[in-house]
């Protein structure tokens, strides 16, 4: 080997040089494997997407070498599997502690991420979906809850990123991106809310952009440290629905129970309460800033009668704010006994 060839090899570790003919190579079998991945039977297609254990590493590649195609086929296959898992459980004959908590689980996950799903963000619902699974099938009665929420909290999270971003807190894409996420997350707490056995419309009064609109529901309650608090960052928000998913679930099956978590510096309690000494109520209090189409979608999604293909798709000048505040009150019978706990939620795109 020539003294030249030794120091090339030296420089390069040993490794071939990126970029000459063996890159290129390696490029073209790359595509070439991707596309006889895509042309295989479904059924052999189907066991091959069984085995993948990085769901979106798996998205990212096919996006790379096949466009939106291989992500559809992954994505079909993999709601498919997820329509089956509820089928299954819905016809499950044996009764046990964990078969009715499952089902009810189950409605509650469709409840809380329904309208995402339907309006273009099924690659993120599908990323973290055969875990889910997985952890479900061999939950015991007392972790069903704790799973329901963390997937459903994960999966708010991550439609603020681009699939394959490991990063903090950046925004998947523009603006009008952005407003139509924290749309999407309003008419999915209203969702939740109103599937509550107790939930009342309290009063309704809209104009020309804005909309104040107080909703209450009965038996159940978030308090934190602090009696009054202001909160105005994402997670927040969407740890709050998931910790109302959380109380859905258990209102759903007449379960009461009480629980602690921790989001960054605040810690919160909450829970179900169905002890008739002791009541307990929290009242939502939504002051809306937006586009008079958006506030009537939004009442229709108070209504029941929200359409998630009809959503309203904000333009980059479109205003959208929104100050929630709950109010959380417990009393005894007698009135002997009375708290209130306030938090005040801040969303702005």
């Amino acid at each position: 080997m020539s003294e030249q060839a030794n120091q090339c090899r030296k420089r390069t570790h040993g490794f071939p040089v990126v970029g000459g003919t063996s890159a290129k190579r390696s490029r073209v079998q790359l595509m070439e494997a991707a596309t006889e991945l895509m042309d295989m039977p479904p059924e052999i297609l189907e066991r091959i997407f069984s085995w993948v254990e990085s769901p979106q590493s798996l998205i990212i590649a096919l996006q790379g070498v096949q466009g939106m195609q291989g992500t559809n086929q992954y994505t079909e296959y993999m709601m498919h599997r997820h329509r089956c898992f509820v089928y299954a459980h819905r016809l499950q004959r044996r009764e046990g502690p964990r078969g009715p908590k499952i089902r009810a689980a189950l409605m509650v996950l469709q409840a809380a991420t329904d309208y995402f799903y339907q309006c273009g963000y099924e690659s993120h619902f599908v990323c973290n979906l055969a875990s889910f699974h997985a952890r479900m099938s061999e939950s015991t009665s007392s972790t069903i809850c704790i799973h329901l929420r963390k997937f459903i909290c994960e999966f708010l999270l991550s439609v603020e990123k681009p699939l394959g971003s490991h990063g903090g807190s950046a925004l998947a894409d523009s603006k009008m991106g952005a407003q139509q996420r924290r749309l999407l997350l309003m008419l999915t707490l209203i969702n939740l809310l109103r599937q509550f056995r107790s939930f009342t419309i309290i009063s309704s009064a809209m104009g020309l952009m804005h909309w104040h609109l107080k909703l209450e529901v009965q038996s159940i309650f978030l308090r934190v440290g602090f009696q009054r608090v202001r909160l105005r960052s994402l997670e927040h928000h969407i740890h709050n629905l998931g910790l109302i998913a959380e109380m859905l679930l258990h209102d759903q099956l007449n379960d009461p129970f009480y629980s602690f978590k921790t989001v960054d510096k605040f810690t919160y309690g909450y829970g179900l309460n169905v002890c008739k000494k002791l009541t307990s109520s929290m009242v939502f209090n939504f002051s809306f800033l937006a586009p008079q189409s958006t506030l009537l979608l939004l009442q229709k999604a108070v209504d029941g009668e929200f359409d998630p293909s009809h959503v309203a798709r904000m333009t980059p000048i479109s205003a959208f704010n929104v100050r929630l505040v709950m109010t959380s009150r417990s009393k005894t019978k007698s009135q002997a006994f009375f708290t209130t706990d306030t938090i005040s939620l801040q969303l702005a795109a």
